[in-house]
Parts: structure tokens; C-alpha cells; sequence
């Protein structure tokens, strides 16, 4: 399914499961707004932008993705501050010559799409570690969320970050965030993840079991892009809107 179909799946899950999550009772956001209620507004707004990125997450290994063009935001940024650093470090002499050389390396690395999605999951693999190290996180899950994100990486679309491997390798940092206080975000983001799974297994089916194997176990009921990917997204933001005010 497209990107915006399933962040749409994602809005309209995460306002009607609110009630439940939150444990209260079933008060339209609008009214909540309204009446001041700032700590529930909160909590939704912490449960919907979790289970946003939970939603598009998976697609994190594929270059066209929507989350997957802003990481790319991210490595380009990265790898034009390593290319400026090196040049400071190794002293190196900006001559005209100089300059048309770094200047061609670094356009190289911002229409590198792929590899500056690339560097921006390996630089955030790299902060697990060192917030593991410091005990930020738990150990178990900055090696659970490096792993994640190392897969994302190399891997082709639809395998690891699509299996219940790839999933159950970021339970250890999901159990952390709950100890410390983030249970929302932990809960909205497996939220939006598990129904990225549930969209695309009827969209073509998703390696459930990979590494232990490749092949995609579901069903080709919706076309990526087609007239049903798009009435299921709006079908969902008409369900995100209506829980605004009913």
C-alpha cells in the first residue's frame, strides 16, 4: 500500500483505540480541546504520533518510501558533516582544484538517495549502542534496535523489517520505553507497525518467517496505488476525522 494509506490506517486505528489504551472513557478529542482536558490531549496526541511512525516504519528499507525520504534528509546531512570534518582534520589545502573535487564527492553523496537512507539508519544503529553504553537503554535493546536498523539497510524491501524476526527485535526496546515512562509511545508504535504488516499482507503478503525463509504469505486484494489502496485510505482518515467530533 502506498505510504499515505498506511499513516491513514495508523490515524484512524490510533484514535479509535485511544479509549482503550488510555483506559477512559470514549470523549471526542474536539471535546477535550474544548474543555481543557490538556493531559488527555496529550497522551492521544503521544499514542497517535507513535502509532504514525509504527505505520511507516517497516518501509524504512525501501528508498521511495515516505519515512524512508526523510532518513535520506537525515544521511545527507550526516555524510556532508563527515566530508567537512575530514577536511578539517587531515588539514587538507582548499585549492580550486581542491574545491571542484570535495564539491563533486559531496553532490555524489546528496543524489546518493540510497546510500544517505543508508548512513541515517547506520548513524541511528551506532546511537543505540552508545545510549546502551551510557545505559540509556537497555542492552538487549539498542543491540535489538541496531539490528533493526542494520537490516533496513541491507536488506531488500519486504523481508526483514516485514517479519515477525525483524519485529520481535525491537520488543527489548519497546519493554524499556514501557519501564521508563514511554509506554504510549511503545504501544502506538507496535500499533502502527503490526497493521503495516496486516496492510501489506493483503497487499501482495509479507515473509512472516524470513531469514528463515523468503517467501510472502498472504493475499493480492489490494493493488499498491490501485482504486482500493486509495478508498481504504480514505475510508480510514474519514474514521480518524469522525472520532474528532462523534
Amino acid at each position: 500500500m502506498l505510504g499515505r494509506t498506511h499513516l491513514a490506517i495508523g490515524a484512524g486505528a490510533a484514535f479509535l483505540l485511544a479509549p482503550l489504551v488510555l483506559s477512559t472513557a470514549s470523549i471526542p478529542l474536539e471535546h477535550a480541546l474544548t474543555v481543557g482536558n490538556w493531559a488527555g490531549v496529550t497522551h492521544t496526541a503521544e499514542l497517535l504520533v507513535a502509532t504514525l511512525v509504527g505505520s511507516v516504519a517497516p518501509d524504512l528499507d525501501e528508498v521511495h518510501s515516505l519515512l524512508a525520504k526523510k532518513a535520506e534528509m537525515a544521511g545527507r546531512l550526516i555524510l556532508i558533516a563527515l566530508l567537512a570534518a575530514v577536511t578539517l582534520w587531515a588539514h587538507i589545502a582548499l585549492t580550486p582544484l581542491g574545491w571542484v573535487g570535495w564539491s563533486f564527492l559531496a553532490f555524489s553523496m546528496l543524489t546518493r538517495a540510497n546510500w544517505a537512507r543508508k548512513v541515517a539508519l547506520l548513524a541511528l544503529a551506532a546511537g543505540a549502542i552508545y545510549a546502551a553504553g551510557l545505559g540509556v537503554m537497555s542492552t538487549a535493546g539498542g543491540i535489538g534496535l541496531a539490528l533493526w536498523c542494520i537490516g533496513a539497510a541491507f536488506t531488500s524491501h519486504r523481508t526483514w523489517t516485514h517479519s515477525l524476526a525483524g519485529l520481535a527485535s525491537l520488543i527489548p526496546e519497546g519493554i524499556g520505553m514501557m519501564n521508563y515512562g514511554m509506554a504510549l509511545w511503545a504501544i502506538g508504535f507496535v500499533i502502527g507497525y503490526v497493521l503495516h504488516l496486516i496492510a501489506d499482507f493483503v497487499s501482495g503478503g509479507v515473509p512472516l518467517f524470513y531469514p528463515l525463509g523468503k517467501k510472502r504469505l498472504g493475499f493480492r486484494l489490494v493493488r499498491t496505488g490501485g482504486w482500493t489502496d486509495h478508498a481504504i485510505g480514505a475510508g480510514a482518515t474519514f474514521v480518524a476525522l469522525a472520532t474528532l467530533f462523534l
